[in-house]
């Protein structure tokens, strides 16, 4: 995807609206630009960088609300799967059923359907890792990411690393 496309998908925007965002976009510029040249001024061109910079901000703010909104459920998750890996089950059926763990509404619920409909369509089980909650800006993530990639190569427990990032 595009710096813009991931931009969005961390922002939790959905490709249903984006069209009428980027058309919202369009349309403010048109306008900003066609007032520039009728008043045969370069100030109102001013506000196409004042949007810009609002519009950066808001999805931010909501890149940064779903991070946050994720981080509720990360501890819980980890828990529970480093618990059901004790218990023998296989770290990737273990990852895919945590999803009935979480509410519909939990932003690590959406990611763990993105994950298992990865791996059910049979997208390679590294890669499909390797992608997961790829649109959650938390510095952890990319770490459980490597060591469960890690432990499934090298067929080592995750349980104890699962506890440390806990």
């Amino acid at each position: 995807t595009t710096l813009l496309g991931h931009f969005l998908d961390c922002a939790g925007i959905p490709f249903e609206k984006r069209p009428s965002l980027y058309w919202r976009w369009a349309i403010i510029v048109f306008v900003i630009l066609f007032i520039s040249i009728l008043s045969m001024s370069f100030v109102p061109s001013i506000a196409i960088l004042v949007i810009a910079f609002g519009e950066y901000w808001r999805l931010n703010q909501k890149s940064f609300k779903r991070a946050e909104a994720f981080e509720r459920d990360y501890t819980a998750f980890l828990l529970s799967l480093g618990s059901a890996i004790r218990t023998g089950l296989d770290p990737i059926v273990a990852l895919t059923q945590a999803v009935g763990l979480f509410q519909k509404s939990s932003v690590l619920r959406e990611e763990l359907e993105v994950l298992k409909e990865k791996i059910d369509k049979g997208i390679p089980e590294e890669r499909a890792l390797s992608e997961f909650a790829g649109t959650i800006n938390h510095p952890d993530v990319k770490l459980f990411r490597t060591a469960f990639i890690l432990s499934r190569k090298h067929g080592s427990s995750i349980s104890h690393c699962l506890e440390r990032l806990v």
